[in-house]
């Protein structure tokens, strides 16, 4: 996944073209900037779309800069000389400005899950969930599962070991294992807290089904099995993750 981020951008813009007084016509670069406006055009690519964060009106100049730049290119390639001009300005100052008013990193989202009452534990679930859509818009299958996945199970054992603090004098009748709550995997702690009533039997099989495509995980059952994640995996792994939390917040907690 790309790392570049508009100020990066914009520092490079700087480095290659200078920092003019103005961004009008005269500024702007001629044929012998070539190679610096093709690499410009490069890393225009590699920014993240969420992180250009411009009003309308604004992203329709940077989108209109970009485009200028990418039809100088060919002109300049065929020997003629001009400077690059869009609406009478220096379409790549123009873009370094835009580019300083947009955000290295979007702020963190407005919590999900607050019916987790420790926040330490929230803000990792949600981070999980996080880069899970991180990893699904950059179509990276296995990350998408694995994020979701990790936290469905995050969401899990809180609730198990919430409900176990709340049950007290022996009103668990059974329990799936006898190691600590902490060192469950994904099948007992979908089936305790099917057993406890926190959760319904319908998001207990999606819970299930999540668990099946994050077992892909493991090397030696994508050899044996032979099927990979998927967009499919993620989706299904998103699906059980939202439908648990959903449920949870349900519920009216002590």
């Amino acid at each position: 996944m790309s790392k570049t981020t508009p100020s990066q951008v914009a520092l490079a813009i700087e480095i290659m073209f200078g920092v003019p007084a103005n961004d009008l016509t005269e500024t702007a670069p001629n044929q012998t900037k070539q190679v610096e406006v093709r690499a410009l055009l490069n890393l225009l690519d590699d920014l993240p779309t969420d992180l250009l964060t411009l009003s309308f009106a604004d992203n329709l100049k940077f989108v209109r800069c970009r485009a200028g730049l990418a039809t100088v290119l060919p002109i300049w390639g065929r020997g003629e000389t001009r400077t690059i001009s869009v609406v009478g300005k220096n379409p790549v100052e123009r873009i370094r400005r835009l580019l300083k008013a947009c955000p290295d990193e979007l702020p963190h989202p407005e919590p999900e899950l607050t019916f987790i009452t420790d926040e330490d534990i929230r803000l990792d679930i949600e981070t999980k969930l996080h880069t899970a859509w991180i990893n699904f818009k950059a179509g990276e299958w296995l990350g998408a599962t694995a994020f979701a996945g990790v936290a469905l199970e995050a969401m899990l054992l809180w609730e198990v070991k919430r409900a176990y603090g709340a049950l007290q004098g022996g009103r668990i009748k059974k329990k799936l294992s006898n190691k600590p709550v902490d060192e469950w995997r994904l099948e007992a702690l979908i089936d305790e807290a099917s057993n406890l009533g926190s959760i319904s039997n319908s998001a207990a099989d999606q819970a299930h089904l999540a668990r099946d495509g994050r077992n892909l995980i493991d090397p030696g059952k994508v050899a044996s099995r032979g099927t990979p994640c998927s967009k499919a995996t993620a989706l299904t792994a998103f699906a059980a993750a939202y439908q648990v939390a959903e449920e949870l917040g349900r519920k009216p907690f002590d």
